[in-house]
């Protein structure tokens, strides 16, 4: 039904609409402003520092040692079994890592966590042939004192090297770019990371190694600064600009991680001086760090990604509730408008008889004195006499008219093919006797329509035009031209024309710019063909000045589906 399409569901029957905000307090997550975010960050960022601080305070200001030197790798010492402890739970804490950020790329699809992911699943691989050449379960041919420290300073520039790399790839490769580009920039990770695996596996059977350590040097492992050097690359001027494009826990966390990549790699430049002493035990226990930081944050995000899914379900099932509550709504609506309009059918019925049936009691008893007296009344009361009668005539057109407006627009029948030449030509037929010239100007579509209502507004439109002129040459031309979504006619006439102060009120009910006893005329014509034309979600209006004719132009729908 036409009449529900501007029909808002505030003013809707049945249940009353929810209180503003019930929605969000319902539905929405609780959502951290920057502030509380700015906080945090500053928190987590101290809690790390401190943590990378504490094995030199604990060491220096409370003789805290955590080494096991001149143990050797004696199988039954403690400082292998922990070292090779630390770089278990490094290597894992940076596979797992690895793995949830190459996840994640499967929720987000940022170029960023896949890359720096699998950067990190290589640091783990890397370290975990790192923990097999110092425990000799690779076979090596090099004495184990220069292999493990080796083994060590190669994994952590690879690794450097792989976040560093990985980094620059992700900023320079476009969001957009990033699904076209993902598998070769999987398979080029792939290759530098087995190529890396390939070069610690051959170090392993190097007879000779370059010497790494010097104990009274200022830096006693220089092939040590070379990683700590790419680290501290990454965190000035890779990972802030990832963090800056991504703004997730996880790539704050990974430039976090660069603090304790640092201090790891300056414990073992500047002060390790043995196998297993403090610098030695120390930089182990803050590369468990530095892979822990990321992997947390990987883990923080996918929090965060659950938490956003499980709002966005609740988000869209209060949306199928408000959906279904308003189509319930709109339903009673309907109903209600049923109702409306059956009580409007059964007014149009009381209208249409009997409140014709005085009226026709009172033209009968007109006549009846016109036929028995008028030639025994004065001249005045003849006159009195057929202005009664004209004003019957009035109310008859006037009751009419209010039937026609109240049920212009309901559509009760099937769309049939129009031929609109022939229904203008038709109408013409109608208006012979009155001497006017009807003409169709161009071409006329055929429209599959509603012909009823489109036969009403062209019949009032040209019997406007005839009836307001006085003119003893009255001429109506009827055009149209074809629009995007809807024929556009115009009936133009030679009449008197409109002042332009008057084109809106001329739409309006009972609104005429003549005296009725000099023009016949409820006022009605022109609202019910604005009220037929608001149906089809079409348009009516006027061009005109007075004294030199008017055009009313109006659109019609191309054409219409047959109702169910």
């Amino acid at each position: 039904m036409s009449d529900t399409a501007s029909i808002s569901t505030a003013d809707l029957p049945g249940d009353a609409p929810d209180p503003p905000g019930a929605i969000a307090r319902e539905v929405s997550p609780p959502r951290w402003d920057e502030a509380a975010r700015r906080h945090w960050r500053l928190t987590t960022a101290l809690v790390v520092a401190l943590l990378c601080a504490a094995p030199w305070a604990l060491h220096s200001l409370a003789g805290v040692d955590f080494g096991a030197p001149g143990e050797g790798f004696d199988a039954d010492a403690q400082g292998p079994l922990v070292h090779s402890l630390l770089e278990a739970v490094a290597s894992s804490a940076a596979l797992m890592a690895g793995i949830l950020a190459l996840a994640q790329f499967g929720v987000r699809r940022d170029l960023v966590t896949p890359i720096v992911g699998l950067s990190l699943f290589w640091a783990g691989i890397m370290d975990g042939f790192h923990i097999l050449a110092s425990d000799r379960l690779i076979s090596g041919v090099a004495p184990l004192e220069n292999l493990a420290p080796f083994s060590w300073a190669l994994a952590r520039t690879v690794t450097a090297l792989l976040l560093l790399v990985g980094g620059l790839i992700a900023l320079r490769t476009s969001e957009a770019a990033a699904s076209r580009r993902f598998p070769a920039l999987m398979v080029f990770n792939l290759a530098f990371g087995v190529g890396a695996v390939v070069l610690m596996i051959v170090t392993t059977s190097l007879e000779t190694l370059p010497r790494m350590h010097y104990p009274d040097a200022l830096v006693a492992r220089p092939f040590d600064v070379a990683p700590a050097l790419l680290f501290l690359a990454a965190g000035i001027g890779v990972f802030p600009l990832l963090h800056a494009r991504q703004r997730e826990a996880f790539s704050f966390a990974l430039w976090l991680s660069v603090l304790p990549h640092l201090a790891a790699q300056g414990h073992m430049a500047f002060g390790s001086e043995q196998l297993f002493d403090h610098d030695f035990m120390a930089a182990h226990g803050l590369k468990v760090l530095a892979y822990l930081v990321p992997f947390a944050g990987a883990v923080a995000s996918y929090l965060s990604i659950h938490a956003e899914q499980r709002a966005g379900r609740r988000r869209l099932q209060h949306e199928v509730d408000e959906r279904r509550i308003a189509e319930r709504r709109l339903a009673d609506y309907a109903r209600e408008l049923e109702s409306r309009n059956r009580d409007l059918d059964e007014f149009a019925y009381v209208a249409s008889h009997d409140l014709r049936t005085p009226l026709q009691g009172v033209r009968t008893l007109a006549e009846w004195i016109d036929e028995d007296a008028a030639e025994h009344l004065p001249e005045e009361s003849r006159a009195h006499l057929e202005q009664l009668q004209g004003r019957v005539k009035r109310l008859e057109r006037l009751l009419d008219d209010l039937l026609a407006y109240s049920r212009a627009g309901r559509r009760h029948e099937t769309p049939t093919g129009v031929d609109v030449r022939e229904l203008v030509q038709d109408i013409a037929q109608m208006y012979e006797s009155t001497g006017a010239r009807i003409e169709v100007i161009g071409a006329m579509p055929r429209l599959h329509t509603h012909c009823a209502p489109l036969e009403q507004v062209l019949r009032n439109l040209i019997g406007n035009a005839i009836k307001h002129n006085a003119g003893q040459d009255v001429r109506v031309w009827v055009t149209c031209r074809d629009g995007p979504q809807a024929y556009e006619f115009a009936v133009r006439d030679n009449g008197p024309g409109i002042d332009p102060r008057f084109h809106d009120k001329i739409f309006k009910m009972f609104e005429t710019l003549h005296p009725r006893d000099s023009v016949e005329g409820s006022g009605m014509g022109l609202a019910i063909i604005r009220r037929i034309l608001g149906a089809y979600g079409q348009s009516v209006s006027v061009e005109s000045v007075e004294g030199e004719g008017a055009v009313f132009r109006f659109s019609w729908p191309k054409s219409l589906e047959p109702e169910s």
